[in-house]
């Protein structure tokens, strides 16, 4: 049975070089990006697009309505960050989906790449069982994966199908 191929693809060093340039051009650019942990990520209000059009209009009101702003709140601030934020969407986009898109990728050839390591170790295994010289060291080093599957690991109990009759 031939092995299914969905994808034939490679990237040549020079563009690799380029794109791992590219990469290092954007994070050199936006060298006030930070790294929130989950805790953080979890405490600060997110911006959908709903909160985006409230906040948008707030912005709006407080740079008209002076007369409203409590002394508190820092205008300049607070437009700086709505333009960042609309600036950084505009960047997000399209990364996402370029993200996604190289996720998705390495998904793919890696589930390729194993399916493929796993025809060969079946191959390897019939060879060692068929006494073919220089199998058995290729054989032992990628049944290593494989430790601790073998018959030897107790199945666990199947649970009771009936209540015992008293």
């Amino acid at each position: 049975m031939a092995q299914h191929n969905q994808i034939s693809a490679s990237l040549n060093a020079a563009d690799l070089t380029e794109l791992l340039k590219a990469v290092a051009v954007i994070k050199e650019k936006l060298p006030f990006l930070v790294n929130l942990t989950p805790e953080e990520r979890q405490s600060y209000a997110r911006m959908g697009d709903k909160s985006l059009a409230f906040v948008e209009k707030s912005l709006d009101y407080a740079k008209e309505n002076p007369q409203l702003l409590p002394p508190f709140l820092n205008v300049t601030e607070f437009e700086k960050d709505m333009l960042l934020v609309n600036d950084l969407r505009r960047l997000l986009r399209p990364l996402t989906a370029i993200v996604e898109s190289i996720d998705d990728t390495v998904m793919l050839a890696g589930s390729e790449s194993y399916s493929a390591a796993l025809i060969f170790y079946q191959a390897v295994k019939m060879a060692k069982m068929m006494n073919i010289a220089g199998t058995d060291s290729i054989y032992e080093d990628l049944a290593k994966r494989f430790s601790g599957r073998g018959l030897n690991e107790e199945a666990p109990a199947p649970p009771p199908t009936e209540e015992p009759e008293v």
